[in-house]
């Protein structure tokens, strides 16, 4: 969220909560686009056991800073990507979830969250989603192009595999 320092301390403070809340070994990694000295100061205090922050002196775009940081990550089974405009309002354990539905059903190769409206944990194109699917306790939507905002994840060798945010199945959008 370039240059929106208040959104963003809002969201990336709401994002340490729920990787807090989640039953997973989560680390978090921040990579921060060349923003301003204020945010990068805030950015740079958040740091701790599990967030990892990488201020980059330019900016590369989305796209290049998410696969970079990805090649320097631990070892994981998943790769949870979120946008940094997010704030989950209702403290829902989105992660768990996440996690949930990939070892329940190996058919999924991405998924993204989307949840009431208002809870700030929506997607942006799933009205191109056409078809729905149970797991567990989860309905999914699926069978669009791409998946645009929010939050996602997929399996670390998947992404590395499919080149990361340069495939446009993964990422609809280079900013």
């Amino acid at each position: 969220t370039y240059h929106r320092f208040e959104k963003t301390k809002q969201s990336i403070s709401s994002i340490i909560e729920s990787v807090d809340i989640s039953n997973q070994d989560v680390m978090l990694y921040i990579v921060d686009n060349d923003s301003p000295k204020e945010m990068k100061e805030w950015l740079w205090a958040q740091s701790s056991e599990n967030v990892v922050v990488e201020l980059l002196n330019q900016n590369i775009g989305k796209g290049d800073a998410i696969n970079n940081s990805f090649y320097k990550t631990r070892e994981s089974d998943y790769i949870i990507s979120i946008d940094s405009d997010i704030v989950n309002k209702r403290h829902i354990n989105w992660i768990d979830m996440f996690v949930d539905v990939m070892e329940q059903d190996n058919e999924w190769g991405v998924i993204a969250c989307d949840f009431q409206d208002g809870d700030g944990l929506n997607i942006h194109v799933k009205n191109d989603l056409r078809y729905s699917k149970k797991v567990a306790n989860y309905n999914i939507k699926y069978g669009g192009l791409g998946i645009g905002g929010c939050a996602l994840i997929m399996r670390s060798i998947d992404f590395r595999t499919l080149d990361g945010y340069n495939n446009g199945d993964i990422f609809t959008g280079h900013d």
